[in-house]
């Protein structure tokens, strides 16, 4: 039934897909590797509440999945439950701070919703443990820029630059931040690699133009 299950899902046959699940969960329900597929297959067909429940019912049967709760978190977003998402994000990043994508939404909640000490206490805890990533760098570097905390806001916006070098949403950034420092002559070369990359943006190149008359 699993395998029939899941041979189905991957063909695009949710429908048949749900059955199949269905009756191997009657069957038996501690069958743990099926809740997953099952909230997919009911996410392929649209039925965001069903997927979330289907979710919760595998973490009945198994509490420390964390793909589980990952899967789930993306659900309760997509069904625009932001609480519910970051208590399940929560319970993963809390079983595998290692995990990267787990991290990555739950942060991007906290941006959206401008809870800047939140993804400051979040990205600290997982780097607690050695965790390292890019994008951790550049949500810091945020966060503590909006929270006025300029030197910790300096080392990430250097620390993110190497790999987000050539991204102008990045370099457009980090240049407002340099220039709300006080220091222009860098803001200015940041916003000129910003043009370079993306050589359409008018905003960019009104405020380099400015900058520009001050030289």
């Amino acid at each position: 039934l699993f395998g029939y299950g899941f041979t189905a899902l991957q063909a695009n046959y949710p429908k048949t897909a749900i059955d199949q699940f269905l009756k191997l969960k009657e069957l038996d329900h501690e069958y743990t590797s099926l809740y997953l597929y099952l909230a997919k297959a009911y996410e392929e067909e649209g039925m965001l509440k069903e997927s979330l429940e289907t979710v919760k019912d595998g973490l009945k049967v198994d509490e420390y999945n964390k793909e589980l709760y990952v899967y789930g978190g993306k659900i309760a977003l997509k069904n625009n439950e932001p609480n519910e998402a970051s208590a399940l994000l929560q319970q993963a990043i809390a079983i595998d701070p290692g995990h990267v994508e787990a991290t990555i939404t739950l942060t991007n909640i906290y941006m959206q919703e401008q809870k800047y000490e939140e993804v400051i206490d979040c990205l600290k805890e997982v780097m607690r443990y050695g965790e390292e990533d890019p994008e951790y760098d550049r949500k810091l570097a945020r966060a503590y820029h909006e929270t006025e905390q300029y030197s910790d806001a300096l080392n990430h916006y250097q620390r993110a630059y190497n790999f987000f070098k050539e991204e102008p949403d990045f370099l457009t950034e980090y240049g407002y931040y340099l220039l709300e420092d006080g220091n222009r002559a860098a803001a200015r070369e940041m916003f000129r690699q910003a043009l370079k990359h993306d050589p359409a943006n008018v905003e960019i190149e009104e405020i380099l133009i400015q900058l520009e008359d001050d030289f």
